[in-house]
């Protein structure tokens, strides 16, 4: 029985590979296109370099943002305060409280240790 199966797979693989192909038509020459102003890409814009952003700036960024992110803080504070224990909510409230604590830690550090670094740091 099982040479059965197999003469009769292998006669119909090889019939199957022996088909001629489907598509026998010759396709035309592809169409010359002549693109317009319009259609034609744009070259792009000459990229003027930029002064990188120095250490002092950052820092002093970090400062002028101190007063907003005092009211986040608050904001974060109270809703964590009012909100119950049950709700899903709660965790990434805490997670955003964290990671704001973080970021103020950071600007603080920097605060602090500007006085000891190099001018060039500065």
């Amino acid at each position: 029985m099982r040479t059965l199966v197999f003469v009769a797979v292998f006669l119909a693989a090889s019939l199957a590979h022996a088909d001629r192909a489907h598509y026998t038509r010759k396709q035309p020459a592809p169409v010359p296109v002549k693109l317009s102003e319009r259609v034609k890409r744009k070259a792009p814009p000459p990229v003027t370099p930029t002064s990188p952003v120095t250490a002092h700036e950052a820092l002093s960024l970090e400062l002028d943002r101190v007063q907003l992110r005092e009211e986040q803080e608050a904001i974060l504070e109270k809703l964590i305060a009012d909100t119950p224990d049950s709700d899903p909510e709660k965790p990434e409230y805490m997670l955003r409280l964290a990671e704001h604590y973080a970021r103020q830690l950071r600007v603080y550090r920097l605060r602090a240790i500007a006085p000891t670094l190099p001018p060039r740091a500065r």
